[in-house]
């Protein structure tokens, strides 16, 4: 895969899955941050251009990421938001999509679906 600048956002409670998605994207030179709460990301959402972020939806202190969407939105525009969780009722896919995500990845996930997603960021 060619190397592109663009940058992605990992927010996720699990630190392995931050750590292990990391290795990934650095694997294929994509810039990549992690924040394992939802104050962190957002503030790497506002310090750094985001141009894709990878969101969990159950977060420490029962935060539920989908809730977050329009915030990151009102940070970033352009940025693509893609909610990578385990809970995949029908009422999360439908509050992510109303709130304007871009995709919906179930844990657990196939490479693959990422590789179809980075491919689309290459410029």
């Amino acid at each position: 895969m060619p190397v592109t600048k663009k940058t992605v956002l990992l927010v996720d409670d699990e630190l392995d899955i931050c750590d292990f998605l990391s290795e990934y994207l650095q694997d294929r030179q994509i810039t990549s941050y992690y924040a394992t709460d939802i104050e962190g990301a957002l503030a790497i959402a506002c310090d750094h251009r985001i141009d894709i972020v990878f969101l969990d939806n159950n977060l420490l202190n029962q935060v539920n990421g989908v809730d977050y969407i329009p915030r990151f939105r009102e940070i970033n525009p352009q940025c693509k938001i893609y909610m990578l969780t385990a809970n995949t009722t029908p009422e999360i896919k439908n509050r992510a999509e109303r709130y304007g995500a871009d995709g919906f990845i179930a844990k657990p996930f196939e490479f693959a679906v990422f590789d179809r997603i980075i491919m689309g960021l290459r410029a």
